[in-house]
């Protein structure tokens, strides 16, 4: 089925989950299935059929040098570190000592998308394996000038919603 058509437009108030006991803020969809339609499982599928057991394996330890990297660029930067030790293709970045949304609306001018997490405060990024690492070194420069700036003042949050991209 690719389409549900109801008689009573009142009625579409079943179909809608909306949940915000989560730390990235509200959800809601109007979808039947979620975010997760079978054609991305279907992809998933066949991703996995393509790349092998190897082949995962070798992704998955590119993602963790990636976020090595990020995370040891982070610590020279100071005053931010990850929630937790990193051990999959997230990383939620956090402060003990700087306004991380004041940091956020730095990252955001610069052209860094990240999602925005509410407990505790801090920066989301989803990570892939890269060959060049001319990306990261990017974000981490973005990084260096935001916090530069929010440790001059001349930066400060603009919102403290969460957001999830």
């Amino acid at each position: 089925m690719s389409s549900l058509i109801l008689r009573r437009g009142e009625d579409r108030e079943f179909l809608r989950f909306s949940f915000d006991g989560w730390p990235c803020g509200a959800y809601a969809t109007e979808c039947l299935v979620g975010t997760r339609p079978a054609r991305a499982a279907a992809a998933a599928w066949a991703t996995m059929r393509r790349l092998g057991y190897g082949g995962y394996v070798e992704l998955a330890r590119r993602t963790l040098a990636t976020t090595e990297k990020l995370v040891e660029g982070l610590a020279a930067i100071g005053d931010l570190q990850p929630l937790a030790p990193p051990e999959a293709g997230i990383l939620l970045v956090t402060s003990r000592s700087l306004d991380i949304f004041a940091v956020s609306e730095g990252l955001k001018k610069r052209g860094f998308p990240h999602g925005r997490v509410l407990e505790p405060e801090g920066l989301h990024f989803v990570m892939n394996p890269v060959e060049d690492h001319a990306p990261v070194e990017a974000l981490l420069a973005a990084f260096a000038a935001s916090v530069a700036e929010v440790r001059k003042g001349s930066l400060t949050r603009q919102s403290s919603q969460a957001s999830y991209v």
